[in-house]
């Protein structure tokens, strides 16, 4: 019986840690309509962010930087998780940021992304 016990909190250790090292892969995007719009979608949420540690060395071509904000583009009804960030066919990975804000629309100037 306490074999199970044990068992169980094992497979709960391993989903923490599985679900604590997500990464999600971004692609750049130049979003385009106004407040909730990216493109053609126009049911989307921006969750901006600062980035304070990055890795790899084309991350200034897509101006990911430390101290500086970005968005990314999720729908309406998701929230803004909390992930590392890489970018996709990039040698670029957002290690850790600290959350700016959620809303209608980014800020002015703020590289965007695409999950």
């Amino acid at each position: 019986m306490k074999s199970w016990g044990v068992t169980r909190a094992i497979a709960a250790l391993a989903v923490c840690a599985w679900m604590t090292s997500c990464t999600t892969s971004l692609t750049p995007v130049a979003c385009n309509g106004g407040a909730f719009t990216c493109n053609q979608r126009r049911d989307v949420r921006f969750c901006e962010r600062e980035a304070t540690e990055v890795q790899g060395a084309d991350c200034p071509s897509v101006r990911l930087a430390p101290g500086q904000r970005f968005c990314v583009v999720v729908s309406s009804a998701s929230n803004c998780a909390s992930t590392s960030y890489e970018v996709r066919g990039m040698r670029c990975k957002v290690v850790d940021y600290r959350a700016v804000q959620e809303g209608a629309e980014c800020s002015a100037g703020t590289p965007t992304f695409n999950p």
